[in-house]
Order: structure tokens, then sequence, then C-alpha cells
């Protein structure tokens, strides 16, 4: 199994909330996306929060934005995978992929 799994450069700060999104590349045939999760720490400051399945994918719920700060920031993701064959009589297997990456926070007006 190949992914290309990628947290965007930039993550929006502005008043309301931290908006933190990433790209996925197409699914594999018979791998099916269970979940993705994703911290964000600066600092002292992190948040974890569940991410939508989409290939362009964001926060499931919004981050508030209370100790953020423009600047650089770690961000660090999870995806679990099923593969499952119809009709075979081989058990379901399943794959984590993990990966951390530099992201910029930039305060938006």
């Amino acid at each position: 199994m190949s992914l290309n799994t990628n947290f965007d450069d930039r993550a929006e700060l502005d008043a309301d909330e931290l908006r933190v999104t990433g790209t996925t590349g197409p699914d594999e045939d018979g791998w099916t996306l269970l979940s993705r999760n994703f911290i964000v720490t600066q600092g002292a400051v992190n948040v974890q929060r569940e991410a939508t399945k989409d290939r362009s994918w964001r926060a499931s719920r919004r981050i508030p934005p209370s100790g953020f700060a423009d600047g650089d920031a770690v961000a660090i993701g999870t995806e679990t995978y099923l593969y499952d064959v119809d009709g075979s009589d081989k058990p379901s297997s399943f794959i984590t992929v993990s990966w951390s990456q530099s992201i910029r926070i930039e305060q938006q007006p």
C-alpha cells in the first residue's frame, strides 16, 4: 500500500479558531479509511482532533485559538485503514500510518 498524506504547510489562525487542513492521495483498491486523527503542538500548547475522511481534510470540529500564535508548529497525524477481501476466508488486515510535519501557523486579519 502506498500512501501520500500531508498536512498543508500553513494553518490559519483568527479570533475564532485555528484551521488545520491536509490532503491524502486516492484510496487504494480494497483499503478503507477507518480513522484520521492529528495533534498540533506549539511550545506548551497542543490540541488533538479527529479529522474528516475526505481527500482534502480538516478538523471534524472547531479548534479554539487560545494559546496558539503566529509561528512554527509541529503537526502529528495518524490514519488507520482496513483491507477486507470480499468472499475470502482470509482475515481482515489493518494498517496504521503515522507522520509528523513542521507547519506554519499564520495569523489572519
